[in-house]
């Protein structure tokens, strides 16, 4: 019921956006429901799925990926400290995040695109080049 909720809500990437994620990530038991929320975002960052979404993001951007593993530990922080006019839509782009930062937001959207009731999303690279999902 609560999940419903929030997937009606017309939503900007904000900490409210991340939060959200973990907290359907805790809905669908893929971490537990205890610690803050970059520290569940650390334990979704350690799953075998998250892993794999990540090395392909990474590949595909031509990253290296020890220094985006770095922007997995302050994601919750940087988001927290923007928040981004309201398109209707999450959207997050390298116009706000580096490259390194948007690959990581990008790989964590794209692990809960496969929950039920996930949000929508899209992400802006500077190559004109854009994800939805």
């Amino acid at each position: 019921m609560l999940i419903q909720l929030f997937q009606t809500m017309t939503i900007c990437l904000t900490s409210y956006t991340v939060e959200r994620l973990t907290f359907h990530a805790t809905v669908e038991n893929v971490v537990p429901n205890k610690g803050s929320v970059q520290g569940k975002l650390n334990k979704l960052a350690r799953t075998s799925d998250f892993k794999r979404i990540l090395r392909e993001e990474v590949e595909e951007h031509n990253l290296v990926l020890k220094d985006v593993q770095q922007s997995v530990d302050i994601i919750y922080y940087k988001v927290s400290k923007l928040a981004q006019g309201n398109t209707g839509s999450i959207t997050f782009s390298e116009d706000v995040f580096t490259s390194d930062e948007l690959v990581v937001l990008t790989s964590f959207f794209r692990l809960q695109s496969k929950w039920g009731l996930a949000l929508d999303w899209k992400a802006i690279w500077k190559k004109n080049e854009k994800r939805e999902v």
